[in-house]
């Protein structure tokens, strides 16, 4: 008895938890926000989470009340499968999210919201189902099986998604690795040149940085300590302007 309140209380609250976040954004049709709005990406990023979350209590409720004894699994076979089949749900809503948020080039709107929310919901609606269907080897009627097919549709999209995603990241570290390494490679090459200027030359292009309206004492203070007549010059002539 209990264990049926809570798989009903978890599969409606993963449902909704699911609506609620494509909800948010516009149910993926809304522009991305920018700036200090971003920050309130962080509600649907975590609503989705929690999704999956459900999801994977309400799957273990329903193998541990025996619903799917009649796909001939052992106990714990099914808990594996189901759990398995959660996750990938869970990833499907988060990774539909993260796609819309990161203006993925696939992340089109017809797509997310069949990923994030009209697959995962065939998923919560069949752990209600098999609430009031026969547990026995004969199985559940043709409806139920047909979300039992959402539900596995619902978990290959969760993996096809989760393909992306680290494509995605990699394709992103890539990227930043590239930009690391070529700006080091123009420090070094600016690096070089300066070694290759004399010390007159050096102090010209450092001096011609310099406006017009320096202070005389920042083209004065060296000069007690600078050993070069040729240095000293250049510091006196610019300091003379």
């Amino acid at each position: 008895m209990f264990s049926a309140v809570f798989l009903g209380l978890f599969a409606l609250v993963g449902a909704l938890l699911t609506f609620v976040t494509a909800a948010i954004v516009g149910f993926y049709l809304s522009p991305v926000p920018g700036g200090s709005n971003a920050a309130g990406l962080v509600i649907p990023f975590f609503t989705g989470i929690l999704a999956g979350l459900a999801g994977i209590i309400a799957g273990s409720l329903t193998v541990s009340r025996g619903s799917l004894d009649w796909l001939g699994f052992s106990r714990a076979t099914a808990l594996a499968l189901m759990v398995g089949v959660a996750v990938l749900v869970g990833v499907a809503i988060v990774g539909s999210f993260l796609a819309w948020a990161d203006k993925q080039r696939l992340a089109q709107p017809g797509l997310l919201l069949f990923t994030g929310l009209l697959l995962p919901l065939g998923f919560f609606a069949f752990q209600l189902a098999l609430l009031w269907q026969p547990t026995t080897v004969g199985g559940p009627a043709f409806w139920v099986r047909g979300l039992g097919v959402l539900t596995g549709a619902a978990a290959l999209m969760g993996l096809v998604t989760a393909g992306l995603l680290v494509q995605a990241i990699a394709a992103r570290s890539a990227r930043a690795q590239a930009y690391r390494q070529e700006a080091q490679a123009e420090e070094q090459k600016e690096e070089a040149r300066l070694q290759a200027l004399s010390p007159e030359q050096r102090l010209l292009e450092d001096l011609s940085k310099m406006g017009d309206t320096a202070p005389l004492w920042s083209l004065t203070a060296g000069l007690p300590t600078e050993k070069s007549p040729s240095l000293r010059a250049l510091w006196i002539e610019r300091a003379l302007r």
